[in-house]
This record gives structure tokens, C-alpha cells and sequence, in this order.
């Protein structure tokens, strides 16, 4: 997808203001991915889930997790990640274990690491997914205040390199940056892709690398809302009722939705 311009003067433009913090790229880091049933995060179902701590210097620290959502998995999602329904049901655990392990795996990360973001590959898509889940299966949604500070890698590089042409997939990403990517659309090896191209993101952009997290989660925000208003801008030249979800880093529960 390239970068389409939309009516907000701002949008496009690199990031300013940048309030100065340690550099945070070049310390610990984890991530967060999910592999699903959909790409629609209101009906989408976990059937993987990876989490990834990397220490510099250290081997990468992986949690994963094979989940039966206890539907039958598309065969176009099973085309995109691998995993089917029978594997599922053979191997996998039920959602609210997952949901519940996967929590208690962020919050201790966020004590021990209390210096590091939460590094996702569009997070609306997957906290979406994460929240809507909890809520199904244990009755309550995300709280960001549980959760370290979100680095989306898709809304940043948007913003850190704004004039680029062509997709924004991960693969794509991390191609620009030199970063190869062994076997895609699995839970862990995206996460540790995606750590790569956030340290990659800091050495290219000292700026970025060196913002305060609070900062910078408050600005991706504002980067997300325009890029949502300069795509819908685009798509209703052939669609004027087109609509595009703005919720950053997830997408407000409507509970008449």
C-alpha cells in the first residue's frame, strides 16, 4: 500500500518534537503477535500467540502458544499461517488458559523491565483481538495501564519514513532496513523480526530511539488519526461511505456494537 497524502497538513511529514529520554532501543525489548482465525479483529479467533524477550548479548527468550479457538479455521487463514483445525484440536489449549498466561507473562515483563515498551506489528489489530477475547472468555478487556508503553512498528514507520512507496507488511519493512525475516506469519519469528526493525529504526532515527515512551505512545496516537484520515480521504474517491477505525493502540469496546 503506498503512503496516500491526505488533507491534514501535518500528514506525510516526519515527526518533530521529539522529547529527549535515554535511548531505550539499545536496552531490553519484547514483543507481542498473533496468528488468527480473520483479519477482522471483531470476529477474529487467537489460534497462535508469541511473545519474545530479547536482552542484547543474550539468546531471544521466547513464550509460545498454540491455541484452539474451538472453531474451524479458514482454510485462507490456514493458507497464511500454516496452522488448520486439526492441529488445533490435537495440540492446542483453550483460549481462556491462553488469554490468562499471556497477561500474566506481559505484567511480569512490564515489572522487570520497567524501561521497555511492548513492541507490536499494528497493534490495533492485535490488542483489538486480545481484548475482545478477554472479554469473551473472562469477562473484562485490556487495561493499558497494565501494559508497558505500546511501540506499533507499522504506525512508526509510517511516520519515520513517510515518502517511502509500497507496502507497510512487516516483510516489507524489514526489507527496507536490510532485515531478513525466517519464516513469516508465525507468532515468535515475527516478534523477532519486529525487534530487529525497531532497533534498526533507532540507529537510523537517533530521535526516535531516544524519546520519552510516554511521549512517544501519545504521538503515535495523533500519527495513527492521520493516517486514518488521509487513507479514508483516498478510498472514497471510488467508496464516499468508507470508513476507517481510528482506535489506537485498540479499539474501544461498543458494548451495543
Amino acid at each position: 500500500m503506498k503512503l496516500i497524502k491526505g488533507s491534514n497538513p501535518e500528514y506525510g511529514e516526519k515527526w518533530v518534537n521529539f522529547a529527549p529520554s535515554f535511548d531505550w532501543t539499545k536496552g531490553p525489548l519484547f514483543g507481542y503477535d498473533l496468528e488468527t482465525t480473520s483479519v477482522n479483529p471483531e470476529l477474529a479467533r487467537i489460534v497462535q500467540a508469541g511473545i519474545v524477550l530479547d536482552i542484547p548479548g543474550k539468546e531471544p527468550f521466547t513464550y509460545d502458544w498454540l491455541v484452539n479457538p474451538e472453531i474451524e479455521i479458514p482454510l485462507n487463514a490456514t493458507a497464511i499461517h500454516g496452522i488448520n483445525t486439526q492441529a488445533v484440536q490435537e495440540k492446542g489449549i483453550l483460549i481462556p488458559r491462553a488469554i490468562i498466561e499471556i497477561m500474566a507473562v506481559l505484567t511480569n515483563l512490564k515489572k522487570t523491565y520497567p524501561d521497555s515498551p511492548l513492541i507490536c506489528v499494528n497493534a490495533p489489530y492485535d490488542l483489538t483481538i486480545t481484548d475482545r477475547e478477554m472479554r469473551r472468555h473472562i469477562g473484562f478487556g485490556i487495561s493499558l495501564n497494565r501494559l508497558p508503553p505500546i511501540v506499533d512498528t507499522l504506525t512508526c514507520d509510517r511516520k519515520l519514513d513517510p515518502f517511502r512507496t509500497g507496502r507497510r507488511t512487516l516483510t516489507a519493512a524489514s526489507a527496507a532496513y536490510g532485515i531478513p525475516i525466517n519464516g513469516a506469519h508465525q507468532a515468535v519469528n515475527d516478534v523477532i523480526c519486529s525487534i530487529k526493525l525497531v532497533r534498526a529504526m533507532g540507529k537510523k532515527y537517533p530521535e526516535f530511539a531516544t524519546c520519552d515512551l510516554g511521549t512517544l505512545q501519545a504521538m503515535q496516537i495523533v500519527a495513527h488519526h492521520e493516517w486514518a484520515d488521509g487513507f479514508e480521504e483516498y478510498k472514497r474517491m471510488e467508496d464516499p461511505e468508507f470508513m476507517i477505525e481510528r482506535g489506537w493502540p485498540y479499539k474501544r469496546y461498543d458494548n451495543n456494537g
